[in-house]
């Protein structure tokens, strides 16, 4: 009878990978930034300044894990600039503005890149545990006051696509401040903003003082301020004023039921009527932006004296354009 031994061997293998993290890819980052628009209505004649709010978008990949990284975000000058001053442009008119980095409007954003404005934004943002970033970054855009002389038109500034525009340089975050980083992005984007035609008219009171009998004439003046955008043809009238009877050649003050005559005239000898019909009676001119007073020359005729007491009417001024 034959045996056989059988020897068995059972071989268990153990394959051990080396522990660890991965390095993470290169990083990229894609960017948007929506045109920053002051608006299609932008009334300069108050001579206030406009703020509006435009955002920097960041979409990023390939940084390492829960890593911060260090952002540094260039604004060039943009297509409209004198000296440090960045101004929107429509031909040869000019509108001044400025891109800042805090809602205070303090601290202007410039760009290493360029070297305009001396210095961009330097900004520290966290990737989330995929390695990637979504951020969004405000720009806060600031239309100077006091621009009342710039003409209605549509102006614009544009940032092009390039290291001139909208540039960031970004890496992970270290004991280097910006400017720093071998990686980058780039876009383009516009500024805008549309100055319409305006008018506004301020006056003072017509006040002919003091009078006894009026057997004399009694002379005063006033002014009508119109103010119009700069290039804007714009007529001045004066309406028959509120008392009844009067009209635009004859006015009427009251006291009670009892009233007085008298005029407006829009020249100094005292015989051009000032009315209320455009190319009639009214006085014309062309806008500059600034307040430009109008001389009323006003006169109480010759007529029965009436009781004392005051007398009182209101005319109101129109500016047509």
């Amino acid at each position: 009878m034959h045996r056989m031994s059988v020897l068995c061997f059972i071989v268990v293998v153990l394959s051990l990978f080396a522990s660890g993290r991965a390095s993470a890819a290169n990083p990229a980052c894609t960017m948007t930034i929506a045109n920053i628009n002051f608006g299609s209505s932008v009334d300069v004649l108050p001579g206030s300044a406009i703020t509006v709010t435009g955002s920097w978008g960041l979409s990023c990949s390939g940084f390492g894990h829960t890593e911060v990284d260090r952002f540094c975000l260039n604004l060039g000058a943009g297509g409209g600039v004198s000296g440090s001053q960045r101004q929107l442009v429509s031909g040869s008119n000019t509108l001044n503005y400025d891109l800042y980095q805090t809602s205070a409007y303090s601290t202007l954003w410039g760009s290493w890149q360029t070297g305009f404005d001396s210095a961009g934004m330097q900004i520290d943002i966290t990737s989330n545990s995929s390695g990637n970033i979504s951020a969004s970054v405000p720009i806060y855009a600031k239309l100077f006051a006091s621009q009342q002389t710039a003409a209605p038109a549509s102006y614009s500034s544009a940032f092009p696509n390039s290291t001139s525009g909208a540039y960031a340089t970004f890496a992970k975050a270290g004991a280097t401040n910006c400017p720093t980083g071998a990686n980058h992005a780039q876009i383009g984007f516009s500024v805008l903003a549309t100055v319409i035609t305006s008018c506004y008219v301020n006056a003072t009171t017509l006040n002919f003082g003091t009078a006894g009998l009026l057997s004399n004439l009694t002379n005063a003046t006033s002014t009508v301020s119109p103010q119009c955008t700069k290039g804007t043809p714009f007529n001045v009238g004066l309406n028959a004023g509120n008392t009844a009877g009067g009209t635009t050649t004859t006015r009427r003050m009251a006291n009670g039921p009892t009233t007085i005559s008298y005029k407006m005239f829009s020249d100094s000898a005292r015989t051009t009527n000032w009315g209320n019909t455009v190319g009639t009676d009214t006085v014309g001119g062309t806008g500059t932006g600034n307040s430009q007073p109008l001389t009323v020359y006003g006169q109480v005729p010759v007529q029965t004296s009436v009781a004392p007491g005051t007398y009182s009417d209101t005319v109101t001024a129109t500016v047509t354009y």
